[in-house]
């Protein structure tokens, strides 16, 4: 730890336990409420059957496994560019403003890791199978815990900012 550093970073493990309970709501809990929603409408007639789905569906599988596997990456570069000494050194005087910052960028980083999800129930809708489902479920769940800041990663980023 740097002796004479701003209070936040002697509190990297109380906002990385912070950034997971946020990142269970947006990366799990949200997700599995949007599940069961579309498994209830699709079981009472509303979107495309598994039987009656069009020809190009396979494909429409593909594209938006592509778009889930772009926008983990983008969550990555996005977080790393929102946790830039740069701009953590801009706010590392002021503790709550640099936790602010921190949280922004992990709540940025899960709803862009939560995207695969939302593609993979588009998809049950459109005609898609469970299976289809689980791989993106799959993909979120793995964006998840790789987002997911742990307190050695803050300590590093804060440390970063301070050394300027």
């Amino acid at each position: 730890m740097i002796p004479d550093a701003p209070p936040v970073v002697h509190d990297c493990e109380r906002l990385a336990e912070r950034a997971a309970q946020r990142g269970v709501i947006i990366n799990l809990l949200l997700p599995g409420v949007l599940v069961l929603l579309a498994f209830v409408v699709r079981r009472n007639g509303i979107g495309t059957d598994e039987s009656a789905a069009p020809e190009w569906q396979p494909l429409l599988f593909y594209v938006f496994l592509a778009l889930g596997v772009a926008d983990l990456f983008a969550a990555f570069a996005l977080r790393r560019t929102l946790l830039a000494p740069m701009r953590l050194r801009a706010v590392l005087a002021d503790a709550p403003a640099a936790e602010r910052l921190i949280m922004n960028a992990a709540t940025v980083a899960f709803a862009l890791g939560a995207s695969p999800m939302v593609y993979g129930i588009v998809l049950y809708l459109l005609g898609g199978d469970m299976q289809q489902v689980a791989v993106f479920a799959i993909v979120s769940l793995l964006a998840f815990r790789l987002l997911r800041p742990s307190a050695g990663f803050l300590e590093k980023a804060l440390e970063r900012a301070a050394r300027g």
